[in-house]
């Protein structure tokens, strides 16, 4: 509950179209795998929205280290601009 509330004041980011394709594209790539398409459209989602960062605790598929160069490089190929993949620790470590 008390992450929620610490939620409410965080705009939701629109699910464009460009950001399925781009989805789509992630996964073609093979920079998540294609059983994935939830955490495919998740960094979609921020890169397509020009997010600064995106916090997760998602290490399988987003922010471990093997992975996060693999979708940082594949994003970058794909024209887009790639947030910061973060853990929330680290997130508190930047922002201190």
């Amino acid at each position: 509950m008390l992450r929620l509330q610490s939620l409410q004041d965080v705009p939701l980011l629109p699910v464009e179209p460009s950001a399925r394709a781009l989805a789509i594209l992630i996964m073609e790539a093979g920079a998540i795998p294609v059983t994935e398409p939830e955490d495919a459209l998740h960094i979609a989602i921020a890169a397509v929205s020009q997010a600064h960062y995106l916090v997760t605790w998602n290490f399988a598929h987003l922010v471990g280290p093997d992975t996060k160069l693999r979708l940082l490089d594949t994003l970058r190929a794909l024209g887009h601009t790639p947030p910061l993949l973060t853990t929330p620790e680290e997130l508190l470590e930047i922002v201190r």
